[in-house]
């Protein structure tokens, strides 16, 4: 076994997702949960005293997509990844767990409520809406599996004149409408936007429901009886401002919690509005202020704004939110020596030097599935939206344009995440997971002398690139049969393919292992030979030819998992010796007398060496630190 050290590395986040605006008895409050730390953490904003008045950890919850309040003013919140269901009383201060676990979930989205102290709910992956009466106690499924083929029931929203619950499903979306007793009577998206990924309700007017569909970037306006679409409207650029002066709220169509994306809709003028926050900070809320004359806006870092439409001002609403812990998503060590780590969620970005064993955060950068390095710079491919920036080192971090936007791949190619990344030959190769709904993913090549880039979409028919290494002028690609979140699957087995860079000869396509969904951790091997892992079960294959001469499946591994794109890690050690992440789960690997042996008792994740030979990785049972082995191995 190895002995392990903890490193300095550690990233920082104010993660505000849920969150719910209220006035309790004369006093603005916001309530949040921070997410993240180990332990989610609620807590109560009074916006006139500016600070925070109550915080208590949530046990069992990593953080929060849906808070509300209820009809009887107690404050409701469901969490994850564990799928608790929590409820804090304003007049006795307390917060209490409801549910460490609703069954068979482990998300619970939005929340809503109705007049007669009713809250209703969306989990994932179970795709179930329930309703909780806080008169009764009483904890009771509408349904479960409501499209058998859906895992997400993302937004609901209470209708009290038609009496009714409506349930946004997704990734390919659905509006339900259920009556009590009933169950669902209708679908009210019109079939026009039925292969979309989102669908957003925002809320009512008269008898129509404003529903702003996020891939197409329009609201539109529903019959709430025949379903039929009344109106469009182009939704402006999310990095635009535009909420104008004068406008009366009473107008506005406002969303509250994670519905609205910073937008409002102009009933009269069937305009959308957009509010923005600081620089890449998405907006998790916005609401009428009680003033009547501003809207208050949240955050998802924490940053609080009131907008006055009579004045235009904005203003920063100054209280202090504490940052907590996040999970390290990627490392990567550059030609100089330097590690550099990424955060999940909203990224941080985190440059450790392992010789003085400190680091400094950055922050500008989301969170990125993907790192690569050449010649001076570091190459980041960031999720949502699959944007590539570029860091040049021979610059300070704060140096206008570093790092840079070079390009993204949801617009032209409706990629996500940027999961496989390493240069050759002076072009970075980038491999992607296709958007939530979507299972197309690409291969993208980016030459760093010209600045220009080819798309490969659907390079590997409905699978995504998840691994990449270059051997003698050839490219060898790992595949998963996974696309995006919540898609359905055209295989059953990863692929391992080879293709010729220098003329785009594509040679061979194999599956290495049947049955297993991932081909991931590709190295080739000093002798000459590429090897990976199929899911857990590791594997050698002859390069030229594609076959397969050895396999061994090394951990327990569960195809049937809730999450998607199980990546391995395979690098070859300072030494003789090859070292595999795989299953959470850490070995060597002698390749002469094909010896395996498991180095480490606690799950672990990510791989990767300094210049000392140290290794590290992600310690799967704190994900928020980063551990090495105290001395080089072999």
């Amino acid at each position: 076994m190895i002995e392990f050290e903890k490193t300095a590395i550690n990233i920082k986040k104010t993660l505000m997702q849920g969150v719910c605006y209220s006035v309790y008895k004369g006093e603005n409050r916001l309530y949040g949960v921070l997410a993240e730390g180990g332990c989610a953490t609620f807590i109560v904003i009074s916006l006139d005293k500016k600070k925070i008045i109550f915080s208590q950890d949530a046990p069992g919850a990593t953080g929060s997509w849906g808070v509300a309040v209820a009809s009887d003013d107690r404050v409701y919140f469901g969490s994850y990844i564990n799928a608790g269901f929590y409820r804090f009383d304003p007049e006795k201060e307390e917060m209490e767990t409801l549910f460490s676990n609703l069954p068979n979930a482990k998300f619970i989205f939005s929340l809503d409520t109705d007049s007669k102290n009713n809250i209703y709910g969306g989990t994932w992956p179970n795709c179930a809406v329930f309703k909780y009466s806080g008169d009764k106690e009483k904890l009771e499924f509408y349904d479960e599996k409501i499209e058998y083929t859906e895992d997400y029931v993302r937004i609901v929203l209470y209708n009290e004149e038609r009496d009714s619950l409506y349930a946004c499903i997704s990734a390919h979306s659905h509006v339900l409408e259920y009556k009590e007793g009933k169950g669902p009577v209708k679908d009210i998206l019109p079939d026009k936007y039925k292969n979309e990924p989102f669908a957003r309700i925002f809320g009512f007017h008269e008898n129509t429901a404003g529903i702003y569909m996020m891939k197409a970037g329009k609201m539109i306006m529903v019959d709430l009886d025949s379903g039929e679409l009344v109106s469009e409207a182009v939704c402006p650029d999310i990095k635009e401002e535009y909420l104008p002066l004068n406008v009366d709220l009473n107008d506005l169509l406002i969303s509250h919690g994670h519905r609205n994306n910073g937008m409002a809709l102009d009933i009269k003028n069937n305009m959308v509005y957009h509010f923005t926050g600081e620089l890449n900070d998405i907006i998790m809320g916005i609401w009428p202020y009680s003033d009547g004359e501003s809207v208050l806006v949240s955050g998802f870092e924490g940053k609080i704004y009131l907008y006055n439409v009579k004045t235009g001002i904005k203003t920063k609403v100054s209280i202090e939110i504490p940052r907590k812990s996040i999970e390290v998503r990627q490392l990567h060590l550059t030609a100089e020596g330097v590690m550099h780590a990424s955060g999940y969620l909203r990224g941080g970005s985190y440059l450790y030097d392992p010789e003085g064993g400190s680091g400094i955060q950055y922050n500008g950068i989301g969170q990125c599935e993907g790192i690569a390095s050449y010649n001076g710079k570091v190459y980041y491919g960031k999720y949502p939206g699959a944007y590539i920036y570029e860091y040049d080192l021979a610059k300070s971090w704060d140096t206008p344009g570093n790092p840079r936007e070079l390009f993204e791949l949801k617009t032209p190619a409706n990629q996500d995440r940027p999961f496989a990344m390493k240069v050759y030959n002076e072009k970075l190769y980038i491999g992607s997971i296709p958007d939530y709904g979507d299972i197309q993913g690409a291969l993208t090549i980016y030459d760093i002398n010209s600045g220009t880039h080819e798309i490969k979409k659907d390079f590997s028919d409905s699978r995504s690139i998840i691994s990449v290494c270059f051997d003698n002028g050839i490219m060898y690609g790992g595949t998963t049969v996974c696309g995006g979140l919540g898609s359905y699957t055209k295989h059953t087995s990863g692929t391992v393919f080879a293709m010729d860079v220098k003329s785009s000869e594509y040679i061979y396509e194999i599956i290495p292992v049947e049955g297993c969904k991932n081909a991931g951790g590709l190295c080739m091997t000093e002798d000459g030979m590429l090897i990976g892992c199929a899911d857990s079960t590791f594997f050698i294959m002859n390069p030229i030819d594609g076959n397969v001469v050895f396999t061994k499946k090394l951990a327990a591994f569960d195809r049937n998992k809730d999450y998607k794109w199980e990546i391995s890690f395979i690098k070859k050690g300072p030494g003789k010796l090859y070292y595999i992440v795989t299953a959470n789960t850490l070995f060597s690997f002698d390749n002469e007398t094909r010896i395996f042996e498991q180095l480490a008792e606690k799950k672990v994740n990510l791989l990767e060496f300094d210049k000392q030979g140290r290794l590290y990785c992600q310690y799967e049972d704190n994900v928020r630190e980063i551990i090495r082995s105290i001395n080089s191995v072999e």
